[in-house]
């Protein structure tokens, strides 16, 4: 498995926002949590960040690997042209996407950070049959929703699904 590059660190300042955590790193992206002084509201920021084709210099500029330059390249375009795409969509089941950030050599999109709970957190806690079925119908519709409109989400798993205060996902 690729080494992954390194994310931001706590306090990083990106696009007028700070980062104030990271959430998640997976194998093509870097999640954290961050706020927005001006406006007083926390966001979620999902960087470009795949391993195996780039790196994190000491400067915070992500560059490509040596003979992954095309690669990191197309996967760039690739993440804009989903940001850009995701940005059109309005379904309760899908994170609301803000806007699309470029520099650092990278891009982010900037998403509203929703309170709650990882599902797999609650998985083990509830194992009901009605709860479950419940979220399934649920996740199911926000699939649907991408399909419909030409995304494929890639990543669906128990972590990267954040079950709400009210029960909704």
């Amino acid at each position: 498995m690729a080494e992954r590059p390194q994310a931001l660190s706590a306090g990083t300042r990106l696009d007028g926002m700070i980062v104030e955590r990271l959430v998640a790193q997976g194998p093509v992206h870097a999640v954290y949590r961050a706020s927005d002084p001006a406006l007083g509201r926390s966001f979620a920021v999902k960087e470009y960040l795949p391993a195996g084709l780039c790196e994190r210099g000491a400067d915070g500029v992500v560059r490509p690997l040596e003979g992954q330059e095309d690669a990191f390249a197309t996967g760039l375009e690739r993440f804009r042209e989903q940001a850009r795409l995701a940005a059109t969509l309005d379904h309760p089941g899908l994170a609301e996407t803000i806007r699309l950030g470029e520099g650092h050599g990278t891009a982010w999109l900037v998403m509203r950070w929703y309170e709650g709970r990882p599902l797999q957190d609650m998985l083990p806690a509830d194992s009901g049959h009605d709860m479950a079925r419940a979220m399934a119908l649920q996740l199911m519709d926000a699939v649907q929703h991408l399909h419909e409109h030409g995304l494929v989400h890639r990543d669906i798993k128990p972590g990267n699904v954040i079950v709400r205060d009210d029960g909704s996902l």
